[in-house]
């Protein structure tokens, strides 16, 4: 539900995580003129900045070796399969992130998923790397480390 926002024209979109919303949007072509500019398409959205650090705290707080999954493909195949494997190794207690694009840097382990193939994985406390195809194979060798 819009929750009192008259200027939404469209399509409307709310963000969750935790136990509650976290953020939301929609279109708004009707905005603009209500606050005297001419007529405009527009859509947007918002982020609830203190619930998402109150997640981050929690994360924060939550034990756990981080392991970074890094695509080595754009196929849609191999990125379902990042997000699976990062699913499945948060289940398993460990803080998995895709590619997030700024290094290695405080990460355990890191994740190569290529198009074909076995997967690699790097121990980068110890500079043991492995080739694993299987998530047994991956919680195996990553054992202990938690």
């Amino acid at each position: 539900s819009g929750r009192g926002f008259e200027y939404y024209t469209g399509v409307m979109f709310g963000f969750e995580a935790g136990a509650g919303r976290v953020g939301g949007g929609g279109r708004y072509d009707d905005l603009i003129p209500l606050v005297g500019g001419g007529p405009a398409p527009a859509s947007g959205f918002a982020l609830y900045m203190d619930r998402l650090m109150d997640l981050l705290q929690l994360r924060e707080e939550t034990p756990g070796e981080r392991v970074l999954i890094t695509p080595e493909t754009s196929e849609v195949r191999g990125l379902k399969s990042c997000l699976e494997l990062a699913r499945s190794l948060r289940e398993a207690g460990y803080v998995a992130e895709l590619e997030p694009g700024h290094g290695t840097r405080g990460y355990r382990w890191i994740l190569s998923v290529p198009a074909e193939g076995p997967f690699t994985l790097t121990d980068q406390a110890t500079g043991k790397r492995g080739e694993v195809s299987t998530l047994d194979q991956i919680l195996r060798m990553m054992g202990g480390s938690q």
